[in-house]
């Protein structure tokens, strides 16, 4: 799991298999970039409000619905590439089924049947997932 920067602001994060870091960079950048955090006083901000349950997708889904976030699943590697942004609706052993919504805010009237073993990456607490979820409306 790890927290996303953009601009020295903190955006959401990230969870993602372990198996899919092929190569961890800390080169000259990345420790200036630390120095910048250290002396912006940006670093206590790297924190999480609510316990998140990393042992399976099923867990951290189950933490993710009781924190009563908004998530975002994504699927960049397989050969049917997904991408759904919703609350979670019901969570399995195998697989979650959500109500994916738009970009024009229309939640999906059937829920989406994900399989565990298709998600690349999911995130949560990010401003677009946050602000988009709370215009979300149900389609007509």
């Amino acid at each position: 799991m790890l927290i996303e920067n953009d601009d020295f602001k903190f955006n959401g994060y990230s969870i993602f298999p372990i198996s899919s870091i092929l190569k961890i960079r800390n080169n000259d950048y990345d420790k200036y970039f630390d120095f910048i955090m250290d002396n912006e006083q940006l670093k206590h901000e790297i924190r999480i409000s609510y316990p998140i349950n990393l042992e399976s997708w099923a867990e951290i889904f189950e933490s993710i619905k009781k924190a009563g976030l908004t998530c975002y699943v994504e699927n960049e590697n397989y050969k049917e590439y997904f991408f759904a942004i919703s609350k979670i609706e019901k969570i399995k052993r195998k697989n979650l089924y959500v109500r994916n919504f738009d970009p024009s805010g229309l939640i999906d009237s059937e829920p989406t049947k994900i399989n565990y073993k298709n998600i690349s990456i999911i995130g949560f607490d990010d401003n677009y997932t946050n602000t988009m979820s709370r215009y979300a409306t149900e389609r007509l």
